[in-house]
């Protein structure tokens, strides 16, 4: 699906409010494409993930519908293994759920490559098809990115539990890693956007994002904290929309329809309200880009 170019969204200075207003807008503006987008990847990894969950889940298709009940005596009876072979997953379920997961961030990579176009071009938009085909490359760069994040998550997990040994030392660690933690994930929060938007690879998405917040780390840091709270209000009124799924408990006794109809919902949620994080995304990264380098979308736009 392409849409007809709209009035290009006007980009400059701007506070942590006037932010999240652009972002809203750029959303209203093209919501039935960017929904479109997004329900292409969305409703894929749905799919992975049903059948992953009904071919290879076992008895978690019934821990998810809520019909998996056991007595004490019945717990006594039972041996444990026994009881963890029933339920634990079949091997072939993981891969499946990473693919499932590696969908999901080619979709969100999708939007962020669409959302870019629609500022960077005066609202000029990408097929739909054409915003996947841009994106799938730099899937590959986001998986190697994670396993270095991995990496590094290790290392200093590896340091912080070494540092139990001397309780004094443990104690200084706990003080300074969470706010040390705080730091490095506002300053690398513009990852994605590098990646998916301009294009770059894993190393030098890293260096953007750094580079891009380096004097605007508050700034950075409120839009995230403002957009924190709104995904909080939307994931309450979602919990309340998903809430109808417990009512198929009462119409249905086959954990299969009970797991199905309850990711479907999901599903439909999740493509109403995935435009938003990357349209934050791609507004805070341009309007960082004129902050810092004086890329003017007005005159662009003009």
């Amino acid at each position: 699906m392409t849409q007809p170019a709209t009035e290009p969204l006007v980009i400059g200075p701007m506070g942590v409010g006037q932010v999240v207003d652009a972002s809203f807008t750029l959303m209203r503006r093209h919501y039935n494409y960017l929904v479109v987008v997004a329900a292409w990847g969305t409703v894929a990894a749905t799919l992975i993930s049903l059948i992953g969950q009904l071919a290879f889940g076992r008895g978690l298709a019934l821990l998810a519908s809520g019909q998996f009940r056991m007595t004490p005596a019945q717990m006594r009876g039972t041996n444990v293994e026994d009881m963890l072979s029933e339920f634990l997953p079949d091997p072939l379920y993981w891969p499946v759920v990473l693919l499932a997961g590696v969908v999901s961030v080619w979709a969100q990579g999708a939007l962020l490559a669409a959302c870019g176009l629609l500022i960077n071009r005066t609202g000029s938009t990408l097929s739909s098809a054409d915003a996947y085909r841009q994106a799938l490359g730099r899937v590959i760069a986001f998986l190697l990115q994670s396993l270095l994040f991995i990496v590094l998550a290790m290392v200093v997990l590896g340091v912080w539990v070494a540092s139990i040994v001397l309780v004094p030392l443990f104690t200084i660690s706990l003080v300074l890693l969470l706010p040390a933690l705080i730091y490095v994930t506002v300053r690398l929060s513009l990852v994605m956007p590098a990646l998916f938007i301009e294009q770059l690879g894993p190393i030098s998405s890293l260096r953007r994002s750094w580079q891009l917040t380096h004097g605007a780390w508050w700034h950075t840091f409120g839009v995230g904290v403002v957009m924190t709270l709104v995904v909080i209000v939307l994931g309450i009124l979602a919990g309340a929309v998903g809430a109808i799924a417990g009512l198929a408990t009462f119409i249905a006794n086959d954990p299969a329809v009970i797991v199905s109809l309850t990711m479907l919902i999901s599903m439909v949620v999740g493509i109403l309200i995935a435009p938003l994080s990357p349209a934050v995304g791609a507004v805070l990264l341009y309007e960082l880009r004129v902050r810092n380098e004086g890329f003017d979308i007005v005159q662009r736009a003009q």
